[in-house]
This record gives structure tokens, C-alpha cells and sequence, in this order.
């Protein structure tokens, strides 16, 4: 007997007309899809215009000097320079400066602003929600698995706060899901992948090297491919996967030997380069350590909500992590690497970053097959989604404290502060913000520490400018009684020359 026609059901009528909950969905999700992308764009998005604030302002002010200093002083990318230099030149050994140096030519292109700076971190959130959605497909081998899982990674928490700061978390974030992808199909069959893959990788692993384990699900897809291949094609599938492993380890090899140069030759050793890797061996049986890593691992990347739920539906958990063993064990492996970074997970939760590529995959596939065999399972997933989109927003709030400063006062001040030269700028207790935020070059500095002998100091060493802030601290009156009258002084800021 024929079978129906594709297009017919048993009644004869057209299958699309029959079907009203596929088209409903083939309607909805690419607007959840573009709904969730224009929420994480449009959250906060004044917040790229303000000085440095928030959580880790410093290392958004450091990204923001970095920038100026390409902007202003030459823009060869193999020697960046810092504002908190003092004395010296300012150049400094730090992860390869790819996203300072597009911030400033955002900046060259549309005027001197922080925004601009910030503009090519924020337009990263793009490529991400589509890098998202590409390795949930390949990972997940399902096309709802792969959309509630590349939302989730869209509005991951620290996604959207990292987002709006001059910082390389987003971009390798970015780079590091594009190249998982251009690595799956690499290593079967693709060359030019391969090669693009192993570039793309590089580049995360320079901007930010803790994705390192990325090589975890690489390493799953060369073990497959290989034995899945024919035994004449297995040797170019270990050569496609050897160009693309090799790229970025000798990238990392010769960019963070030169930075280490760097470091060694001009006297800035501003950024860590160095770690005790043993460290986490006496952290791991403190309560203090294990609560802020796996707290943070529920409260901040699942999110409360979401753990609630696979906990009450465990045994839905327990499968789904059988399911899916590449991404249960690279998930495993990236929390793994959160716990070698020891006591610096206490103050540094942009490192644990790369854990959201790992956590939104195994959350999509979760919810899918928590929601499989319910009735209108696309509007539980919606449900959930709006949960998520919720809680996410919410978990942000205690990330984004505006900066206790006039911002319009500021800018009217900055151009007025003094002529152009290394300043000591006060700062109480995040160093090189209020250095940053003035727009200049030189010292932050605790104003308790600056007393007159030690301006002396300053001033022979090369600094023509000081300037105390209320958002960088008052100086001691002693030292001020020792100063020349201001050249301005709004209420808010004052500068005296040292000249």
C-alpha cells in the first residue's frame, strides 16, 4: 500500500494546517531567541556610558588605560601600556590586548568616551548568542535542547555584567564557544575549520587562558572521530586535531613568554601572571572555599531556581548527566579549574566564567527532558525561561552599584583639572579607579599615605599634578594646609599642582 504523501495526513488535509503547535512554535522561539538577545543588549545599557563602578571596577579601569594608552601613545598591540604606571613608561606584561586595542579604535571612530571603549565587549553578546545556539546543536543533537540552552547562556549573570566592562571575559567567552564549534566539525572532515578553529582558539586563550578545559570535549570528539573513521582516514583526523590543539598552546607559549618580558624589562608587574596551583589543596576543607565555589556554582550560574528544580527531579538529573558524558565531564572539568584559581575565587568571579558554556548546556538539556512528556511542554520551557530571564536580572542587581559620584559634574571637571602630566590621584580602596576615571597617567594612591614628604617623593620622580576626590578620598588636612590653593576645586574634586 503507498504511504501518504509527506505533505498529507491520514484525512487528507495538509500536514502544516493539521499541526497548529509546530507552527506555533516555529513562530515563537525565534522570538524568545531575539527577545532574550535584545534583553541582555538592553540591560543597563546606560551603565557603558559611567566611570568605572560596579564589582571589579579596577580591572575594567585597567582595560580603560590600556585603551587611552594605544589611543594616545602609539598602536603597536605587542606593547600595551597602563595608566598606573608612576614614573615609568607604562608598559606592561598582561593577556594579549586584542579587545583595549578595538576599544580604542572604537574610540578613534566615534570620540574619546568610555562607552566606545566599551562598545566591542557589548557587541560580543551578538556572535555569543549565535556561537550558543551553534554548539548546543552539536553537543546536544536536539533543536530544542540547543535554544533554551543558548538563552541561558546569553543571560548568565556574570554574562551580562562582564558585558558592559572593558575586560576580555565576553570576547573569550565568544571565542572560545566559535571554536568549540569550528573544532567539532574540524576534526571530522573540515581543514579550513581546523585552521579556523585552532585560530579562534588561540585567540581565547591569550585574551584569557581559563577556558582551559575546552580540551576536555575536544578531546571526547578526536576519540570519536577516530574510531568512527575508516582506518586509512584516521591519520588525518589526528592530523586536523593536532593543528588544531597546537595553535593555541604555542600561541599561549609565546604571548605569555613575551608579556613575562615585558613584566621583566620595564618594572610593571601589575598583572598576576604567577599562581600557586597547589594552594586549592589546603583551601578545598575550609567551609569558607567550599561555599563560595559551589554556592556560587547554584546560586550564580544554575541559579537558585533552576537547582531547586533538579534536585526535586533528580532521577530527570541523574539521566540527563548519563546522556550527555562530554558535557557532564567537561562541565566537571571547568569546575575543576575554578577550584586550582584557590583563595582568588573570593574576589575574582570573572576566572569561573568559561563554567557557563558547560552549565547552560547541561540546564537546556535538562529542561527539555523535564518537560518532554508534560502537556504543552513549549510553554513550561517558556515558563522557565521567564524564570531564569527573572532571576538572572535580579541575581545582577547586587553586581551593578552605580558609582557614588556626579557623572556630568565629572566630565565638566575632567578638561579643567590641570595641565597635561603624571598626576597622583587619591584612591582609598580599588587603586588605579580614580586614576582612571580622571583620565590621567601616574599614581592612585591612599590619601592617608600622601603626606607632604611623600609628595615630595612623587613630585621628584615626576608627577606635576594631584588631585583628591570625594570618590577617591579627602586628604589629611595636614597635607592640605602644606599645599598651593587649588587650580579647581567643584566641591567634588580639587587638583593643586606639584610643578
Amino acid at each position: 500500500m503507498r504511504s501518504p504523501s509527506p505533505m498529507l495526513d491520514t484525512s487528507g488535509l495538509p500536514q502544516e494546517a493539521a499541526s497548529p503547535p509546530l507552527r506555533r512554535g516555529q513562530r515563537t522561539w525565534p522570538a524568545v531567541f531575539s527577545g532574550a538577545l535584545l534583553l541582555a543588549l538592553a540591560w543597563k545599557v546606560w551603565t557603558l556610558a559611567l566611570p568605572p563602578h560596579g564589582v571589579h571596577p579596577w580591572r575594567d579601569a585597567d582595560g580603560l588605560g590600556v585603551a587611552r594608552a594605544f589611543l594616545h601613545e602609539g598602536w603597536n598591540i605587542l606593547y600595551p601600556r597602563v595608566a598606573e604606571r608612576g614614573g615609568l613608561t607604562g608598559i606592561v606584561g598582561m593577556e594579549f590586548p586584542l579587545v583595549n586595542w578595538l576599544g580604542a579604535a572604537a574610540m578613534a571612530l566615534f570620540g574619546e568616551h568610555d562607552t566606545w571603549a566599551r562598545l566591542p565587549v557589548w557587541l560580543c553578546l551578538i556572535p555569543l548568542a549565535f556561537g550558543g545556539l551553534a554548539l548546543g546543536r552539536r553537543m546536544l543533537r536536539d533543536e530544542d535542547t540547543a535554544r533554551v540552552a543558548a538563552v541561558c547562556l546569553l543571560l548568565q549573570p556574570l554574562v551580562l555584567v562582564f558585558s558592559r566592562k572593558l575586560m576580555p571575559e565576553v570576547p573569550m567567552l565568544t571565542l572560545l564557544c566559535w571554536g568549540l564549534c569550528m573544532a567539532f566539525d574540524g576534526i571530522r572532515a573540515s581543514w579550513g575549520r581546523a585552521l579556523l578553529a585552532g585560530v579562534l582558539l588561540a585567540l581565547a586563550a591569550v585574551l584569557k587562558p581559563t577556558g582551559v578545559a575546552a580540551a576536555v570535549p575536544a578531546t571526547a570528539w578526536v576519540l570519536a572521530a577516530w574510531k568512527g573513521a575508516p582506518g586509512p582516514e584516521r591519520k588525518w583526523v589526528l592530523a586536523r586535531s593536532s593543528l588544531i590543539g597546537l595553535i593555541p598552546v604555542v600561541a599561549v607559549l609565546v604571548w605569555f613568554r613575551h608579556a613575562h618580558v615585558l613584566e621583566e624589562t620595564y618594572g610593571l608587574p601589575l598583572f598576576k601572571l604567577k599562581h600557586d596551583w597547589w594552594e586549592w589543596t589546603r583551601e578545598l576543607f575550609t567551609w569558607t572555599f567550599i561555599s563560595v565555589v559551589f554556592g556560587r556554582c547554584i546560586h550564580l550560574f544554575f541559579l537558585l531556581p533552576t537547582f531547586l528544580w533538579m534536585l526535586v527531579s533528580w532521577r530527570t538529573t541523574g539521566r540527563v548527566l548519563k546522556e550527555h558524558p562530554v558535557v557532564t565531564a567537561w562541565f566537571a572539568a571547568s569546575l575543576g579549574v575554578v577550584v586550582l584559581f584557590g583563595r582568588h575565587n573570593f574576589q575574582h568571579q570573572y576566572y569561573a566564567i568559561p563554567l557557563t558554556l558547560a552549565t547552560s548546556l547541561l540546564i537546556g538539556a535538562f529542561v527539555v527532558a523535564a518537560t518532554r512528556e508534560r502537556r504543552a511542554p513549549e510553554r513550561w520551557r517558556l515558563a522557565f525561561l521567564a524564570v531564569f530571564a527573572v532571576t538572572a536580572l535580579l541575581r545582577t542587581l547586587s553586581y551593578t552599584k552605580p558609582p557614588e559620584l556626579d557623572v556630568a559634574r565629572l566630565d565638566a571637571a575632567v578638561p579643567k583639572l590641570g595641565p597635561p602630566g603624571l598626576t597622583v590621584a587619591t584612591d582609598l580602596s580599588t587603586p588605579v579607579v580614580s586614576l582612571v576615571t580622571l583620565r590621567r597617567q601616574g599614581w592612585s594612591l591612599p590619601p592617608a599615605s600622601l603626606t607632604p614628604e611623600r609628595l615630595e617623593e612623587l613630585r621628584r620622580e615626576g608627577a606635576t599634578l594631584l588631585v583628591e576626590s570625594s570618590f577617591g578620598g579627602w586628604l589629611p588636612e595636614a597635607t592640605r594646609a602644606r599645599l598651593p590653593p587649588p587650580l579647581y576645586d567643584d566641591g567634588q574634586v580639587r587638583s593643586y599642582s606639584l610643578r
